[in-house]
């Protein structure tokens, strides 16, 4: 009678052990996923390298600027207070995007989703959506920086208050995307007396 008592307590002991093991590797196998932006509530996570080592984690950062040249050399904006009919300047710092080597050259793959929501809260979908899927040729293979402008037209009817706009960037190449907001706002023209 004691050896069967010692038999089921070694049993129980490997069915737990074993189904540790399986939560673990169900475990793992969830943080090597690849990260897809999910409809518009913005969903993104970080990835994991199929060896575990953390890959570069992609990131993004929004500047206003007052002018934005051909070399995409921002002066920044003292405010983010516009004037009706005044074109916004956006430059995104893409950071950790990745290049690489593909017939023979060195490439990064992109899109780039925006979307822009009015003072009330409602989203413009006339200038929001999928703003770039691209490939662009790099001097560089692995991790690199790499600037994206957008301009922006404000009319006379536009409404008046805060404006914000939302930046996603899925790099195709990592699995692996960011997002970031930034706020602007429109007020009228003023007066001179």
């Amino acid at each position: 009678m004691n050896k069967k008592g010692i038999n089921i307590k070694n049993i129980a002991i490997v069915l737990a052990i074993a189904l540790i093991s399986i939560l673990i590797l169900l475990f793992i196998l969830n943080t090597i996923q690849k990260p897809r932006v999910q409809g518009r509530d913005y969903s993104h996570v970080e990835v994991l390298a199929i060896d575990g080592v953390k890959t570069p984690v992609l990131n993004i950062d929004l500047q206003l600027c007052e002018t934005l040249d051909s070399n995409l050399k921002c002066t920044p904006k003292q405010s983010n207070i516009y004037r009706r009919g005044e074109n916004i300047n956006l430059l995104i710092k893409v950071n950790n995007i990745k290049s690489v080597l593909s017939n023979g050259k060195k490439t990064v793959r992109f899109k780039e989703f925006r979307d822009i929501y009015s003072p009330d809260g409602k989203l413009i979908e006339e200038v929001s959506g999928t703003i770039l899927s691209e490939t662009k040729e790099s001097s560089l293979e692995g991790y690199i920086f790499l600037p994206i402008k957008n301009e922006l037209s404000t009319s006379a009817s536009d409404p008046l208050g805060e404006y914000r706009i939302v930046v996603i960037i899925e790099d195709d190449n990592s699995k692996t995307s960011d997002l970031k907001e930034i706020k602007f706002n429109l007020e009228p023209w003023e007066k001179t007396i």
